[in-house]
């Protein structure tokens, strides 16, 4: 259960994609993956996991949520390709682990939803609950003023707690930003070891490479 956070919340976030909202520039698929931060972008104790890359969809019944949360799991395609015109969305993603399992994700989109109205999404969803292999899963997810990155941004902190077979808790630190009709996503998931002892990145490499997607995008435009 070590990973839960990662494959439900960063794409829970910017899953039904996102502009700016800005005549900026238009961002395809080319210019997705030319910006996407690399291997030495992120650092030689961090290598990449395609495999984490790769969508997966999930049972909407095992999500306990209110309405604006339902709103929310609904709009931000949450359990993977549930809208019909995703599938010719630009959108790249990109994962790197370390070997105490921590991770970095960057998702990039271009599409429909603006910088403000995810974070309205997200501000009117700051708990939901749901079970995967009879684990109960508590989610928080908090916003908070982060300018600097791209025409507009915010950072998301994310609290993820289990109960079983012991009560623990994962947290993740994002940078959320819009450019042009592209919005990225950088995330850094934290972990725990076998004797339940967190492992966190920290704040500042997560912002470092906000940074560096943020001018990656402006260069491929």
């Amino acid at each position: 259960m070590k990973r839960l956070s990662s494959a439900l919340v960063a794409v829970a976030v910017l899953g039904a994609c996102g502009t700016s909202g800005s005549k900026g520039p238009r961002y395809e698929q080319k210019a997705l993956e030319k910006a996407a931060l690399t291997a030495h972008d992120v650092g030689p104790t961090f290598g990449r996991d395609r495999s984490a890359e790769k969508s997966k969809s999930a049972n909407k019944d095992a999500y306990k949520a209110s309405k604006e949360c339902r709103q929310l799991i609904d709009d931000l395609s949450l359990f993977g390709g549930d809208q019909p015109d995703e599938k010719s969305k630009a959108r790249v993603k990109r994962v790197y682990k370390d070997d105490q399992g921590r991770q970095i994700e960057q998702q990039m989109f271009a599409g429909a939803l603006t910088v403000p109205q995810v974070r309205d999404l997200l501000d009117k969803c700051s708990k939901f609950t749901y079970e995967r292999a009879g684990v109960r899963v508590v989610v928080r997810l908090d916003t908070e003023d982060k300018p600097g990155y791209g025409d507009e941004s915010f950072a998301l902190r994310i609290e993820v707690k289990l109960t079983a077979p012991r009560n623990y808790a994962l947290h993740a630190y994002d940078i959320v930003f819009g450019r042009g009709n592209a919005i990225t996503q950088v995330s850094g998931f934290s972990n725990i070891d076998s004797q339940l002892h967190e492992h966190k990145l920290p704040d500042s490499l997560i912002e470092r490479l906000a940074t560096e997607a943020d001018h990656k995008l402006k260069e491929a435009a």
